[in-house]
């Protein structure tokens, strides 16, 4: 079991992490425990925790209906709603078992109910093992555009077990793929050739691929926790791609979080080298990782006019200027100032062109 520690929250990896996970519950001295999951994770996650830790058999569950749509101040209120009349109180303990979704809804509800409720995220997907659950950002969509409302507040454990991903079909190993690939363009270079030369998505899901992409994200959440400076370097592909991901969602295309994200790296790395940031080296390099593991995002101008207006909204703007994070290399992180949102224009069109969509 690998054991990494930030500020206090651990990640315990690996495939007897529920010993660290029962160890941490007889420590707590909780009054009680709920269980947020929603309906893929009661049948094939559920019954796994509970034969491995007794304590949560008695759990209240709060399930939710799965999905992006799901993650809303509506949704919140209900989970609210729910504890209160559990009548739960300040010692009652959190779990988190699902996706990025119910991580990210389950550590906001927590975070602020009664002022905070302690909270532990047990991922079962690649996405949330490697990014989602990790980290402390915890929050929910407004109107569609990405994590609108949300707090920075780090979950007392975070338990990934690679047994949870022998019920993921390939899609989803490649929807978390792609936040392995960002953090490894952005960290570590070494890491990223290494991920290149795997031949197969099913190469992803190795302990010590998961154990180096934790590592590389906690290193960043360890020197800024609250995404000042170099905690922003996580966004790199954000900004177009949470852009694609709302639109998508808006007009309820089935595109997933990675799969908008990854086209957000190529098209991101395209203004990046238009604007002389980057290397064509690195544009190819990012670009052939694409090609191989995705396919591409029909992106009419419909689509490219409305991904501009949500990329006005993004996070990290200010004062009207927008700003992306960049690979500037691979294993090399920048920021950029892009005022000119005719660069998104061409990079859809040169994204496009690279998948032969026209």
């Amino acid at each position: 079991m690998k054991k990494i520690v930030n500020a206090g929250s651990a990640v315990v990896i690996g495939t007897d992490t529920f010993r660290a996970l029962n160890n941490f519950i007889k420590k707590g001295n909780y009054t009680s425990f709920v269980i947020l999951c929603d309906e893929h994770t009661v049948q094939h996650c559920l019954p796994v925790l509970v034969v491995h830790c007794e304590a949560l058999r008695s759990a209240e569950l709060i399930e939710l209906e799965s999905g992006e749509m799901q993650k809303n101040m509506e949704t919140c209120v209900q989970v609210w709603s729910a504890l209160q009349d559990m009548q739960v109180d300040k010692n009652t303990l959190i779990v988190n078992l699902g996706g990025g979704v119910i991580t990210d809804l389950g550590g906001f509800v927590a975070s602020v109910y009664k002022r905070g409720l302690d909270f532990v995220n047990i991922p079962t997907t690649l996405l949330a093992m490697v990014d989602a659950s990790v980290g402390g950002k915890n929050g929910v969509d407004l109107n569609t555009i990405k994590n609108q409302i949300g707090t920075i507040t780090l979950p007392k454990l975070v338990v990934v077990n690679p047994v949870f991903l022998q019920t993921l079909d390939e899609r989803q190993i490649r929807n978390g793929m792609a936040e392995i690939v960002k953090v490894a363009l952005i960290r570590d270079a070494v890491f990223f050739k290494k991920l290149s030369l795997f031949r197969s998505s099913r190469s992803f899901i190795n302990e010590e691929t998961i154990v180096r992409a934790v590592q590389l994200k906690q290193e960043v959440v360890k020197k800024d926790p609250y995404e000042q400076h170099l905690r922003k370097c996580l966004n790199f592909g954000h900004s177009i791609g949470h852009a694609l991901e709302s639109v998508c969602l808006e007009e309820g295309r089935d595109v997933l979080h990675g799969e908008a994200i990854v086209a957000g790296m190529v098209m991101e790395t395209y203004v990046a080298f238009c604007m002389k940031r980057c290397s064509k080296v690195t544009l190819k390099a990012v670009e052939k990782m694409a090609l191989k593991y995705y396919a591409g995002i029909p992106l009419p101008d419909s689509i490219i006019t409305r991904m501009k207006t949500h990329i006005r909204h993004d996070k990290k703007n200010v004062n009207g200027t927008c700003w992306f994070a960049i690979a500037a290399a691979p294993g090399q992180f920048g920021m950029m100032a892009v005022n000119d949102l005719t660069l998104i224009d061409k990079a859809a069109a040169h994204y496009t062109q690279l998948y032969n969509l026209t």
